[in-house]
Parts: C-alpha cells; sequence; structure tokens
C-alpha cells in the first residue's frame, strides 16, 4: 500500500552559480559535499550567535541545489541568503514545485518530478518535489 500526503506549507528554492557549493558549504550546518542526485541532506542555518533560523532538505537536480524549506518564511530565508552572498557567484530562484510526502513499498515517480529518501529516518519514507499534474505513481 502507498500513501502520499501533499505539503502545501512546503517551497522550493533553486540556488545556482558556479560558487553555489562552496558558498552553501559556508554557511549551513550540514557538509554540502553529501549532496547528490541520489543523496539530500537536512541542513539548517544558524544565526552567528549559533541560534536556528531556518531548516531545509537539499538536493541535487540537474546542475541545480534545491531547497526545500518552509513557504511562509521563504522571503525570510531569500533576503538571509542574499546578505550572507557578497562577491559569491550564485542566485536564488523561487520556484513554482510542490512538495510531497510519500510511503510505502513501490513509491515512483514519473517525468520530471524528484523524489528523495527522508534523510532524518529510513521509516520516514521520500519527499517529492513536482510541478503539476502530480507524478506519483504505484
Amino acid at each position: 500500500m502507498n500513501n502520499t500526503a501533499p505539503l502545501p506549507d512546503r517551497a522550493v528554492l533553486a540556488i545556482s552559480g558556479e560558487d553555489a557549493r562552496t558558498y552553501l558549504q559556508g554557511i549551513i550546518t550540514n557538509d554540502i559535499r553529501k549532496v547528490t542526485p541520489d543523496n539530500a541532506v537536512f541542513s539548517a542555518l544558524l544565526s552567528p550567535q549559533g541560534k536556528y533560523l531556518f531548516e531545509f532538505f537539499i538536493i541535487e537536480r540537474d546542475g541545480l541545489l534545491l531547497l526545500e524549506t518552509d513557504k511562509a518564511r521563504l522571503p525570510d530565508l531569500i533576503k538571509r541568503l542574499t546578505m550572507y552572498r557578497l562577491r559569491a557567484k550564485v542566485t536564488f530562484e523561487e520556484t513554482a514545485w510542490q512538495v510531497a510526502a510519500a510511503w510505502g513499498t513501490e513509491i515512483r515517480v514519473q517525468g520530471s518530478g524528484v523524489s528523495y529518501n527522508d534523510p532524518r529516518h529510513p521509516k520516514l519514507g521520500k519527499r517529492i518535489l513536482f510541478s503539476s499534474p502530480s507524478p506519483l505513481t504505484g
């Protein structure tokens, strides 16, 4: 049996540019080198004093780094990332992608969707990033 749940309170930010990985490595709490098209990481952005500001998943797709995060806080995240950018060659673009959670035995994504295992725990299933219509099957 497969189950899916749309996550309308989540958004996807695309990060690109030749300095994108180096830039993120210097400001997030996880190792950006672990991010591949097959492996996502869960990370956070902290204040200079070490206080939690934002949490997000990061996955790579077609040379872009995709950050899945809280939709209501996305404008603040973009503002903070832009503030730290300085001279780094990196761009931020809010996408129209939607997010869903999926769990079950045979979760497959067709077309342009991106799926990844939730890196926090194996029993949390998959996260799905997609544009309409939903590419979920199974």
